[in-house]
C-alpha cells in the first residue's frame, strides 16, 4: 500500500495546487493545462468511491467549495479529500483499485517485466538504472491509466492483459530508447526464438519477435526504432 500511495502522491504532485499526471520526460512535455470541474462532476461507477464522493461533496459545499481542479475525476476527488484534510478513504480505495486493475498486467511479457524489476532492482550499474527507469515510468503510466479508466463510464471492472500489453507497446513506442531497452530485456529470454525466426539474435530482432508474436507491430517498426543512434544497450550483463 505504501508503494501505491507514493505513486498516487507522485501523480498528484507535492503542492496543494492542481494535480497533474507525471510526465514521462518533463523537459519534453508541454505544460499541463489546469482543468476545473464542478462538484457535481464527481460521480463514479465504483460504489465505494461514489459513497466517499457524496460525503466529501456535502462537506465541501458546507465550506463553500463548488469546483475542483484535476485532469480526471479521480484526481479531483483526491484533491478534494486532501483539501478537506480529515480523511484518507478516497486515497485508500484508489490504491486498492490500482492494485486490482494493474494485477492483470500479467501476460508472458508482463511477467518478464516483473522478473526484470526484481532482478535489476538489486543492482546499481548504468544498465540497471536504465531498466528501472523504464519500469518505474511504466508503473506510473499504469496508475494514470487506472485513474482515467475509473473516471470514465466504463462497462467492465477490469483491464485485460491484452489491453495492458497494447498500452505498454504504445508507451515504449513513444521513446526509441525505451523500446530498445525493452528489446534488450527480451533478448535475454528470447535470443533462441529470434535466431530461429530471423537468423540473428540481437535487441532489434528480439523486439521484432515481440511485435510480430504479439501482433502489435512488425519488422519495419523495429528497424525504425533501432535506426536511431545511441538507443541500444552496449553493456550486456
Amino acid at each position: 500500500m505504501r508503494g501505491l500511495a507514493a505513486v498516487v502522491l507522485i501523480l498528484l504532485g507535492c503542492s496543494g495546487e492542481s494535480p497533474a499526471p507525471a510526465a514521462d520526460d518533463a523537459g519534453d512535455q508541454p505544460p499541463v493545462i489546469t482543468v476545473t470541474a464542478p462538484l457535481s462532476d464527481l460521480h463514479f461507477n465504483d460504489d465505494q468511491l461514489q459513497q466517499i464522493a457524496v460525503k466529501l461533496i456535502e462537506e465541501a459545499r458546507l465550506r463553500g467549495i463548488d469546483a475542483v481542479p484535476g485532469q480526471n475525476r479521480v484526481e479531483r476527488l483526491l484533491w478534494l479529500e486532501g483539501q478537506l484534510g480529515n480523511s484518507s478513504h478516497a486515497l485508500a480505495r484508489t490504491n486498492a483499485l490500482v492494485t486490482q486493475m494493474t494485477a492483470t498486467d500479467a501476460s508472458q511479457w508482463g511477467k518478464l517485466r516483473q522478473q526484470a524489476a526484481r532482478e535489476f532492482g538489486t543492482r546499481d550499474d548504468e544498465v540497471a538504472k536504465r531498466v528501472i527507469d523504464l519500469l518505474t515510468r511504466w508503473q506510473q503510466r499504469k496508475s494514470e491509466s487506472v485513474f482515467r479508466y475509473l473516471s470514465s463510464n466504463y462497462k467492465t471492472t477490469y483491464i485485460t492483459s491484452w489491453n495492458w500489453e497494447q498500452r505498454f507497446h504504445d508507451f515504449v513506442a513513444e521513446r526509441p530508447v525505451d523500446a530498445a531497452t525493452w528489446g534488450w530485456l527480451l533478448l535475454r529470454i528470447h535470443a533462441a526464438d529470434a535466431q530461429k525466426q530471423y537468423g540473428r539474435a540481437d535487441s532489434e530482432s528480439a523486439y521484432r519477435f515481440y511485435l510480430e508474436f504479439s501482433g502489435l507491430g512488425n519488422g519495419r517498426e523495429a528497424r525504425e526504432i533501432f535506426s536511431v543512434p545511441g538507443v541500444e544497450i552496449s553493456d550486456a550483463h
